[in-house]
């Protein structure tokens, strides 16, 4: 009897063994199932947190390129009139989803911390991307709750959409022969709405670098600055702004005791400004004068003069899905004389050719004749050339730069793991 007991017991783990692999085995399939038939994203966001995202979306595969993409989600941000963010959402069907695009907003407020600001974005990308979902497997395991809770009473702004930030910071370094000091605060107030935009600010820097030389001799080099500006900007029409500007300016690199300044302008912008994070074509022309007074006297021997000049700017950006272009020209000149001018060419390109090669490009040139406020070479020793405490005269400047990118491998970029990381 005990032998019969035995071998029924060995027969029912046996079987029980053979049950329990296969349901796993089932799982596995189904897991794995899922998964295969989950959309492939691609999440062109380079300014948030993709790794959280990541691992509070799951029912999705990430892909690393926008090629091997069904959705291509493309996010552009801008400052709010707030002081926080405005992320906009761009979500671009491809293959079996190819006609099937939408665009949601999602503004964070400057008093949002970092983990708001993220789970509040990857709320939006959730909710974009629950039509697409709605095709898949997958979409019989999604839960959508609604919460909402009835205000007591109208909202009443006491601030009239004005928002105020004060901003101070001081760093120093050194070592036995070198240190440095520096400081730097900065107040500003901007008030933003769809027909008006006020930005006004107040900036002071001060540095300070002192060196040891080899010969026991003491270099010390300071340089400051003080800025106020204000800008004042209304809305015309979806393509149309007026605005003007005044500042009021000091500056020991260039030879600025004082500067005084007032600009109008006018814009017109192509596309409509609500698409300005996608694309935009701007012409701004502004026309101005400014009342300068020198710390030293000037190449040509002024110690203070009134200036008259105008400028015209052209601002072309575009960000698609094959990356993001932006090119800026702006010419200048003095009514006093026009052979004071300056002419400047910016551009960059981030581009992806092919899956995983991505190139980028960027660059700037200027045609300068209009340094007007620079002191004689007499009164500039070595020591402030070297150590950069002036502006130097120069007929140009340019600077450059190129990179390359190639990724390849698997495609899936689904899985997080921050351990020993860095």
């Amino acid at each position: 009897m005990t032998c019969f007991v035995r071998i029924l017991l060995l027969i029912w783990l046996g079987s029980m063994t053979l049950v329990t692999r296969s349901y796993a085995q089932d799982a596995s399939d189904t897991l794995s199932t899922l998964r295969s038939q989950a959309i492939n994203v691609f999440l062109d966001f380079n300014r948030g947190d993709r790794n959280f995202i990541r691992t509070q979306v799951q029912y999705i595969n990430y892909v690393r390129d926008r090629n091997q993409a069904d959705v291509h989600v493309m996010v552009t941000t801008r400052r709010s009139g707030s002081g926080g963010q405005e992320y906009t959402f761009t979500f671009m069907g491809q293959n079996n989803y190819v006609s099937m695009n939408d665009t949601l907003i999602f503004f964070s407020n400057q008093t949002d911390t970092q983990d708001e600001v993220r789970r509040g974005y990857t709320r939006v990308v959730q909710m974009g991307l629950m039509r697409y979902v709605v095709h898949t497997p997958l979409a019989r395991f999604i839960n959508i709750a609604f919460n909402y809770r009835l205000p007591q009473r109208s909202v009443t702004d006491r601030w009239d959409y004005w928002v105020f930030r004060i901003n101070a910071n001081t760093s120093m370094n050194g070592e036995q022969r070198r240190n440095r000091y520096h400081l730097n605060g900065y107040i500003s107030a901007n008030r933003i709405t769809p027909n008006w935009k006020t930005r006004l600010s107040v900036n002071g820097t001060f540095n300070e670098e002192n060196i040891t030389l080899s010969d026991g001799g003491k270099v010390k080099n300071t340089r400051h600055s003080k800025d106020f500006s204000l800008l004042h900007v209304k809305s015309l029409s979806d393509h149309w702004s007026l605005g003007v500007s005044n500042w009021v300016s000091t500056s020991t690199y260039n030879n600025r005791k004082l500067s005084l300044g007032l600009m109008p302008a006018i814009e017109y912008n192509f596309y409509p400004y609500v698409e300005s994070t996608r694309h935009e074509i701007r012409f701004l022309y502004e026309i101005g004068m400014a009342l300068n007074q020198y710390e030293e006297v000037t190449l040509f021997d002024k110690t203070e003069e009134t200036l008259y000049f105008e400028k015209l700017s052209i601002i072309w950006e575009n960000k698609k899905q094959w990356g993001q272009a932006e090119m800026e020209l702006e010419g200048s000149h003095l009514f006093n004389d026009v052979n004071f001018y300056r002419i400047e060419l910016s551009s960059n390109l981030n581009l992806r050719l092919f899956t995983g090669f991505s190139v980028r490009l960027s660059g700037k040139i200027e045609r300068i004749k209009d340094q007007l406020s620079l002191a004689k070479e007499a009164g500039i020793d070595d020591q402030e050339v070297l150590l950069r405490q002036r502006e130097l005269q120069t007929p140009y400047r340019y600077s450059a730069n190129v990179g390359l990118s190639y990724t390849f491998g698997s495609i899936y970029t689904n899985i997080v793991n921050p351990r020993i990381g860095r």
